[in-house]
């Protein structure tokens, strides 16, 4: 593996490929699937994974990660040993695979497994620029591939995702605006003086705060990890997040 493709920060956001052995078509079937999601649920339980951004291809995955305790490299290190002996297995004892013959043939020599092609040609990410970018091509992967006609209708990325907060954070943010308004209204009505003022102070105060908090979040790039939202895939409910740069 190239130095220039190694992680050097390891608390750093990080793009990073694992590519099947000879470029089999293993994730194709749902149940090797599974465990690649299985086992990313696990790390960012047990492990201290962050997922920004992800896609599952028929052969490969591309994944934006960081560790939170600055072990992304042994993270890694586990998370594709350990999916190499489960799949390999399902492959093994699975008896509707008809291409288990030729499959194994190819990933599995003298009882030695090589299940992933040898690095993952880590990028550091430090700007945002660079970050979209990436973020770009891992959600086009599947249009490139002739796969879909659109990036948000391929199951197993992170495309809906991003697509659902950005849309979640523009309505949060236009309901307190409204909300704004209409404290607004209210504190001219009829009521007394004094509680025309605390209802609509307070009512201002909490409605800026929200609409700051979520512009923050949905520009997600002054805080260390922005609220998260669920990756919309069968039996995972894990979370991503958004990245901070300085």
């Amino acid at each position: 593996m190239h130095f220039e493709y190694r992680i050097k920060d390891q608390h750093g956001q990080n793009f990073v490929t694992f590519t099947v052995h000879q470029w089999v078509d293993v994730f194709t079937r749902k149940e090797y699937v599974d465990i690649l999601l299985d086992s990313l649920i696990f790390c960012q339980k047990n492990k201290g994974l962050n997922i920004y951004a992800w896609v599952i291809m028929t052969n490969h995955i591309h994944l934006v990660i960081s560790g939170r305790d600055g072990k992304l490299s042994d993270i890694i290190r586990d998370f594709k040993k350990f999916t190499s002996s489960q799949i390999i297995s399902a492959i093994e004892n699975n008896p509707k695979e008809s291409r288990k013959r030729w499959m194994l043939w190819l990933l599995k020599k003298d009882d030695k497994l090589w299940f992933w092609e040898e690095g993952y040609h880590g990028e550091e990410i430090i700007i945002k620029s660079f970050f979209d970018s990436k973020i770009n091509y891992i959600h086009m992967n599947p249009v490139k591939a002739n796969i879909v006609g659109k990036e948000e209708d391929y199951l197993y990325s992170s495309c809906t995702d991003f697509m659902e907060q950005e849309k979640a954070c523009q309505t949060a943010v236009l309901k307190p605006n409204l909300l704004h308004f209409f404290c607004r209204f209210f504190a001219f009505s009829n009521l007394a003086n004094f509680t025309n003022r605390f209802i609509y102070g307070l009512a201002r105060k909490l409605t800026f705060s929200f609409c700051i908090s979520f512009e923050v979040t949905c520009s997600g790039w002054s805080l260390p990890f922005a609220e998260a939202c669920r990756l919309k895939v069968p039996r995972l409910s894990s979370l991503t997040f958004r990245p901070s740069f300085s």
